[in-house]
């Protein structure tokens, strides 16, 4: 048996069991990760991005973190 979960916009068939996130829920579960860390008392905080796609939406929710 073959199932293939996919969201978001891009849907690959050929990557059977890939799941995609859309850009702003990366965005939204980055920034409450990062904003619960930093409600924690947190100041210096490192994050790989191995997808450059992506770096746009991570990028956001940091920025808006900063300022609030």
């Amino acid at each position: 048996m073959r199932v293939q979960i996919t969201a978001g916009e891009r849907r690959r068939a050929d990557f059977t069991g890939t799941t995609n996130l859309d850009g702003g829920t990366l965005r939204r579960s980055f920034g409450d990760v990062i904003g619960d860390l930093v409600s924690d008392g947190a100041t210096k905080i490192l994050a790989f991005n191995g997808h450059y796609e992506n770096e746009y939406f991570l990028r956001e929710a940091s920025i808006y973190i900063l300022k609030t």
